[in-house]
């Protein structure tokens, strides 16, 4: 990997080097094997790129643990388990683009930044059905 790839053209080059579908799991693996995972994991990707150029951040080799940490604090308000999306996804892309610094940084920040993600609140049913009706 080229250390000062353009951020936009990374994308690019995660899709080619983590296409996993169609062939055999191998763990760990920067690989992918699903669709519906990679669907996912490209949203986040692209909203992760989005907010580094937002930053004036237009090269791999100039996002930072600090980028990260920015990152994150954008997410406020969102659920402990999008959060845990995106981590994934960012951790899956950091090891294609072979920066393990990042992916180092999002797993000492991990307990911080889950504790400030929404809990999942309780759908109550309805205590007579037949009410509704």
């Amino acid at each position: 990997m080229r250390k000062k790839m353009n951020i936009k053209y990374s994308i690019k080059y995660f899709l080619e080097r983590s296409d996993g579908i169609g062939s055999k799991k191998i763990k760990p693996s920067q690989m992918i094997y699903s669709y519906s995972t990679r669907s996912r994991y490209l949203e986040v990707i692209h909203k992760f790129v989005d907010f580094c150029l937002y930053e004036s951040i237009n090269r791999i080799d100039r996002i930072t643990s600090e980028t990260i940490k920015d990152y994150f604090d954008s997410l406020e308000g969102y659920s402990v388990k999008t959060l845990k999306v995106h981590m994934s996804a960012l951790k899956k892309y950091f090891s294609v683009l072979e920066r393990k610094d990042l992916i180092q940084a999002i797993e000492e920040s991990r307990s911080e930044i889950i504790s400030r993600g929404r809990q999942r609140t309780e759908i109550q049913g309805f205590v007579n059905p037949q009410k509704v009706i």
